[in-house]
């Protein structure tokens, strides 16, 4: 690789890469493996940084995952942390499992979560009790 004034990337042995590949990446489709025989560092690192539409971009704090069938984007560090911050899951008019039961504004916001494949976590509702939700 002619490495010009400037340029910081890194020659890598290819040979290398492939034998420090970790397994658990999995199989990968080459654009990880480029990414890191270029810029060396961590298979791990450059396995982050290599999003599905095959840019690179190390300042995203977005990833792209399969959720209920569909692909969608997240905020990596709020990736699963829906039920720790959704007021629902600390509501006692939350029921989940009765539909006809459960509290209007949870059955609205579920509908058009699953209408649109979104995850939405209530912050703010007028309808919020203290309380242990039902989930039977």
């Amino acid at each position: 690789m002619n490495a010009g004034k400037g340029d910081t990337r890194r020659p890598t042995d290819e040979k290398k890469v492939a034998e420090n590949w970790p397994a658990d990446l999995g199989p990968e489709d080459g654009k990880v493996k480029r990414f890191h025989k270029v810029y060396g560092g961590s298979a791990t690192t450059a396995h982050k940084l290599v999003c599905s539409f095959g840019r690179v971009n190390k300042f995203s704090p977005y990833i792209e995952y399969v959720h209920h069938g569909a692909k969608v984007t997240v905020r990596e560090d709020l990736k699963g942390t829906h039920r720790d911050h959704c007021l629902c899951f600390s509501c006692a008019k939350f029921r989940p499992n009765n539909h006809g039961e459960n509290c209007r504004v949870a059955n609205d916001t579920f509908a058009n979560c699953a209408k649109h494949n979104l995850t939405t976590p209530v912050f703010e509702c007028l309808n919020f009790v203290e309380g242990e939700p039902d989930a039977s």
